[in-house]
């Protein structure tokens, strides 16, 4: 949705959700100005907003010109937390032990390096050490964009036999 909301606690609950907030709508459901009586009852009401067909629409158009803004896409941010998630040191070991961090194979698998150390007693421009960023938080990350994380309901019918 390209116009502001008429609700103006919406309009800034969505604003803050797309932005500040990283999604978190807790924070941006208390930043936006209501005053619930506790952390519980912020996420309960938040949660009910997000399903809000409006609210839901104005955030995703907020997101996508979010992207634009910053030259990324949902897509692109997915391909590189996914070249970090499988990232091993071995991709960046040579066939003579040395470590080598540059050319054109290495491309996005670089994302993943977090840093490099340089220097050596022959050579100061020696790659002597790499980190790589961390693969565990690149899969959460990558479990939030698309919605990993959430609670899946389950229903059952029939009858539970409970042993005791």
């Amino acid at each position: 949705m390209e116009t502001a909301l008429k609700n103006m606690r919406h309009e800034k609950f969505c604003q803050l959700y797309a932005g500040k907030c990283y999604g978190n709508a807790t924070q941006a459901y208390k930043l936006a100005g209501y005053r619930p009586k506790d952390d519980n009852a912020a996420a309960a009401v938040a949660s009910k907003l997000l399903r809000n067909v409006k609210v839901f629409s104005r955030i995703e158009y907020l997101r996508a010109e979010n992207y634009k803004a910053i030259g990324i896409d949902r897509v692109e941010i997915l391909e590189i937390l996914t070249e970090i998630a499988r990232g091993k040191l071995q991709d960046f070991v040579n066939k003579s032990g040395g470590i080598n961090i540059h050319g054109k194979k290495y491309g996005r698998a670089a994302e993943s390096i977090q840093t490099v150390q340089v220097g050596g007693d022959e050579n100061p421009k020696t790659v002597k050490k790499i980190k790589l960023r961390s693969p565990v938080e690149a899969i959460d990350r990558i479990c939030k964009i698309v919605g990993f994380d959430k609670p899946v309901k389950v229903e059952h019918k029939g009858t539970v036999l409970v042993i005791q």
